[in-house]
């Protein structure tokens, strides 16, 4: 199963404390492929610095910063660990794709659909899968692929 991953879940899968982080594991390791769209490394890379420094305590800044790197550098080293597994890939976004992904937000302009869910829901169509791997379940839920599937599958809630 090819799944298109969504900034959370890879956070989920990273984060020992998360509620769902079984689950998330479990559908990981049952995805034939994961797709991670360059969107959800920036924000992954924002989320992993911010989280460090909210856990931080009365740190110096310069500390904070410095253990922020640290987690975000170490996060991509384990992506791309998996990329040379060919466990995930990291697709280009092309002028289609990225027009397909405006698209994706006009169409769903009520939801204030961002960039990188929008561009999950066009690289979804780009791979022919119906997978998403994501917890945000409300935006997804009221999505529909481009694929001609009737609704997403979202793992790991639909597992």
């Amino acid at each position: 199963m090819i799944l298109i991953a969504d900034t959370g879940a890879m956070l989920g899968a990273l984060d020992r404390a998360h509620p769902r982080q079984k689950q998330i594991q479990h559908a990981l390791a049952e995805a034939g492929l994961v797709v991670i769209p360059p969107t959800v490394l920036t924000e992954l890379d924002h989320m992993v610095r911010r989280a460090v420094k909210d856990r931080s305590g009365g740190r110096r800044p310069h500390e904070v910063r410095q253990l922020g790197a640290e987690e975000s550098r170490r996060t991509l080293q384990w992506i791309l660990s998996q990329v040379a597994l060919t466990r995930m890939v990291i697709p280009v976004i092309d002028e289609n794709i990225l027009r397909t992904a405006t698209n994706v937000m006009n169409r769903y302009a009520g939801l204030a659909v961002d960039l990188t869910d929008a561009t999950c829901v066009a690289l979804a169509e780009e791979y022919r899968t119906d997978c998403v791997f994501t917890i945000d379940e409300r935006d997804f839920r009221a999505m529909r692929p481009l694929t001609g599937h009737a609704s997403f599958r979202l793992l790991p809630m639909d597992l």
